[in-house]
């Protein structure tokens, strides 16, 4: 690690740099988070990356004359827009089949990897007859508003980048769940038609946030976050930080244990020359790179899109 700090940058950087280095090779666990997927049924435990808007909530960090340093909201735009959009189809058709999860439930989704093994777990009297007149009174259920009712209030969710169809439901999910196992022990195919809304995330957004910021995910907890940002700014940057979307899904290890909290993006312009080499002991460190993160995010999106037919961006 030093050597390659020696490599990048003269001596009068190296130990502030250097001490940046080390004190996340002591500290790491204070300060990491991984921006895991847990590929539940539920649809609140999706990332509302599209919803990200970097110009909410940012901080502007400054040295200052007392020990802590100075906070400020941001004042201007970071970037032009939030980082996606949701477009909508008036009517989609997809088999039953294709749904892969819902909004709501008597049951806890998150608990849960497959729409199967929920009703089989929590409802198993639900599926214990497989036949055509039992999958009709499922289907039959008033509250799947989305079979049962013109102009249905429900309708179908993706997440671009996700790839998954959710239902976005008021009730019924036991009963959906339960026609959708026994359409398919008995090979039925059940048309779902509704309202399809498609979130993702913008691909030129991206690429003009990835031009201006080397990004870290990060995990800043009051008590630790006042010392590691006076080690970035004795670095000779002027970061910013900024919340992720509120989540399940963002993970943070602390030793053997995991907690799950809120994030934060730290930011990096790269217009200050040492942007670059302050990011590389981040990632080296551990750190998530954020920007690499939400590239990748972009690739699933297109590979998705390919499979449905749509076209993001």
């Amino acid at each position: 690690m030093f050597k390659k700090i020696r490599n990048l940058i003269g001596i009068g950087e190296h130990a502030k740099l250097a001490t940046l280095s080390n004190y996340l090779a002591v500290h790491k666990g204070r300060h990491f988070l991984e921006l895991s997927k847990r590929n539940t049924i539920s649809l609140q435990d999706i990332t509302k990356w599209h919803t990200f808007d970097f110009n909410y909530e940012t901080r502007l960090w400054s040295k200052s004359s007392h020990k802590q340093p100075n906070c400020d909201a941001l004042q201007g735009r970071l970037i032009p827009d939030v980082l996606g959009l949701q477009v909508a189809i008036d009517s989609y058709e997809c088999d039953i089949s294709a749904i892969q999860g819902f909004t709501c439930s008597k049951s806890n989704l998150s608990e849960f990897d497959s729409i199967d093994k929920m009703i089989i777990t929590n409802r198993p009297s639900m599926v214990a007859e497989c036949t055509n007149e039992v999958l009709r009174r499922h289907l039959q259920w008033p509250e799947i508003r989305i079979i049962n009712q013109v102009d249905s209030s429900d309708s179908l969710v993706l997440h671009a980048w996700d790839g998954r169809l959710f239902l976005s439901n008021n009730g019924g999910s036991h009963h959906f769940a339960a026609a959708r196992y026994i359409a398919g022990k008995l090979d039925e195919k059940v048309t779902i038609q509704g309202r399809l809304k498609i979130n993702y995330i913008c691909p030129d957004t991206i690429s003009d946030f990835n031009d201006k910021y080397a990004s870290v995910a990060i995990n800043l907890p009051y008590e630790f976050r006042r010392e590691f940002i006076t080690l970035v700014l004795n670095c000779g940057i002027q970061p910013l930080t900024s919340n992720i979307p509120c989540s399940s899904l963002l993970s943070i290890e602390f030793g053997d244990k995991a907690k799950t909290r809120r994030g934060t993006i730290l930011l990096l312009p790269k217009d200050e020359p040492i942007a670059v080499k302050v990011h590389s002991i981040l990632v080296d460190a551990g750190l998530v790179d954020f920007g690499l993160y939400i590239s990748d995010l972009i690739d699933k999106q297109n590979k998705y899109a390919d499979e449905f037919g749509f076209k993001f961006g």
